[in-house]
């Protein structure tokens, strides 16, 4: 689960062995095929279908997603998923609690100050937002508040050395990608590899 579910639980088992697994996030892959003009609407469809599961309060749900294209491509990805996020902020309604607010205000200022934000709904209390950010960061400072953190890679290789046991699945797309990955994802300890878009399937 979440920081905050698993900090609830393991404050409650005080005295108690208590065998504690850190919380897990999914991450998404997407290779310069599936920027095209052609292909885009149905890419950012399934990466939000992947990012949204329970709110993005699931371990199971996309924070980052690691996209191969050029500058330019990038930009349009991100500008594609905010408008697609917007969709499910009124089909889904969506209003930040004070928590989130908080979460998403400290990482603006923080650790992802540098990034270029995209927002749906008040600046103040974003309902969603895409963060275009071109170098590394700690994941931890990840407001977990329909946020998605857009990362560009030169390769989908280039992404290799970022997974590890703390991801939990990674969804790729175009599906034709996976064969080429999975084994060296798998092999870091994620535990499933799947098409984008069938997180929750």
């Amino acid at each position: 689960g979440s920081r905050a579910s698993v900090d609830a639980v393991a404050a409650q088992a005080a005295g108690t062995k208590t065998l504690v697994f850190n919380p897990r996030y999914g991450v998404t892959l997407i290779g310069r095929e599936a920027l095209t003009p052609e292909a885009l609407d149905e890419t950012v469809r399934r990466a939000a279908q992947d990012t949204m599961v329970s709110n993005q309060q699931a371990c199971i749900a996309s924070l980052v997603h690691y996209v191969e294209g050029s500058s330019a491509d990038i930009d349009r990805y991100c500008a594609a998923l905010t408008r697609e996020l917007a969709i499910w902020d009124v089909e889904h309604d969506h209003h930040p609690d004070r928590a989130m607010v908080g979460r998403i205000r400290t990482a603006r200022r923080g650790e992802l100050s540098d990034g270029k934000w995209m927002v749906n709904g008040p600046p103040v209390a974003p309902t969603s937002a895409v963060v275009r950010m071109d170098r590394g960061f700690d994941l931890s400072s990840h407001p977990m508040a329909r946020v998605v953190v857009v990362r560009p890679v030169g390769d989908l290789a280039d992404a290799m050395a970022l997974m590890h046991t703390a991801v939990s699945n990674v969804g790729i797309w175009p599906a034709e990608r996976i064969d080429g990955l999975r084994d060296e994802i798998c092999g870091r300890g994620v535990t499933s590899v799947i098409p984008l878009g069938e997180t929750d399937t």
